[in-house]
């Protein structure tokens, strides 16, 4: 059996649910695409292009329970 396909979230809805402002969300992330932990979590982080250029985007997945949607 396929596992499902990850859901992903960009910086913007990261940002929100961990409470922080965008501008620290994208450096967090930046930070964790290169495999350093957020707040001693691994997170899964991939970077795409996007309108306008690249976005990183965070796997749901990869979330603490209390962030996840």
């Amino acid at each position: 059996m396929d596992k499902p396909l990850q859901d992903w979230i960009n910086a913007h809805r990261f940002a929100a649910l961990a409470k922080i402002s965008v501008r620290m969300a994208r450096e967090a992330l930046k930070l964790a695409h290169v495999g350093k932990p957020w707040r001693g979590f691994d997170l899964t982080v991939r970077l795409m292009s996007g309108n306008g250029g690249l976005q990183y985007q965070v796997s749901v997945d990869s979330l603490p329970e209390w962030m996840r949607p």
